[in-house]
């Protein structure tokens, strides 16, 4: 409806209905340059999502919210991402929802860390741990860009160096070089019954992650997850002739609480 839609400050998406989408966040003065032409965005403020915003040169963009799959894939990166197709699949394996408190080992950029946070707001909390210190501030900043740095705590710390509580979180996401070094702290710091989830990108990997799980861990699995688009043009429906192939194996399992540890809770 005409008068219900954004505001300065607010993210909004910008696509040309054929797969070409542009996250901005409007500010006073600001403009939008493609190769259709610029959007000025004083014509989007105040107008209605699923409307057309016409370009200098008559083209029209269609004005949309953001996804959480546009914030994933617009994060500022200097690493490889998680990416949704993988994000979603773990997810939706968690359990998580909003109040669940989540431990990330390996911020990289805030790809996982804004699925995690946009899922467990407003009740819940992330910890993610980042040794190196530029990712740890590009990642904040990716947050904070997104609404959702409230909803994480973010230490630049190696995790393997720090305490952390036991038995305290709903979940947790590994992201890092020799994840297998970490099984033991991550299992320590995860409530009885749940999930551990490992993003592990070579196969060679998988001989050293498998034996460390199998000592903590029940109900272990490995997992890719494949999309493939269908081009939906009248006449022509047909995939498209390339698609984003391998991204990583997924690895989870469930957190096993031995009998001594059940008789000492």
């Amino acid at each position: 409806m005409a008068g219900s839609g954004p505001s300065y400050g607010d993210l909004v998406v910008l696509s040309d209905g054929r797969g070409r989408r542009w996250l901005i966040t409007l500010v006073e003065g600001g403009e939008l340059h493609t190769h259709y032409g610029v959007v000025r965005h004083s014509d989007i403020v105040g107008r209605g999502f699923g409307e057309a915003v016409t370009t200098h040169k008559g083209e029209r963009l269609w004005l949309l919210p953001p996804t959480l799959e546009d914030l994933i894939m617009n994060v500022e990166r200097r690493t490889q991402i998680v990416y949704p197709k993988d994000i979603g699949r773990m997810i939706v394996m968690s359990g998580i929802c909003s109040g669940s408190r989540v431990l990330e080992v390996g911020t990289g950029s805030g790809a996982l860390t804004t699925a995690l946070a946009y899922v467990v707001r407003p009740d819940g909390v992330v910890d993610t741990y980042e040794k190196r210190r530029e990712f740890y501030e590009l990642a904040r900043e990716n947050l904070r860009r997104y609404g959702l740095e409230r909803y994480v705590n973010f230490h630049n710390a190696d995790f393997a160096e720090v305490e952390v509580r036991e038995n305290y979180y709903d979940a947790a996401f590994v992201d890092i070089d020799s994840p297998w070094l970490v099984v033991e702290k991550v299992w320590r710091a995860l409530k009885g019954g749940r999930m551990a989830f490992f993003v592990i990108p070579t196969y060679t990997q998988l001989d050293k992650i498998a034996p460390a799980l199998g000592r903590y861990f029940t109900e272990v699995v490995g997992f890719e997850v494949s999309v493939r688009e269908i081009l939906m043009r009248p006449g022509k429906i047909r995939p498209p002739f390339q698609m984003i192939g391998y991204t990583a194996v997924i690895v989870a399992g469930r957190k096993r609480v031995p009998q001594a540890e059940r008789a000492n809770a």
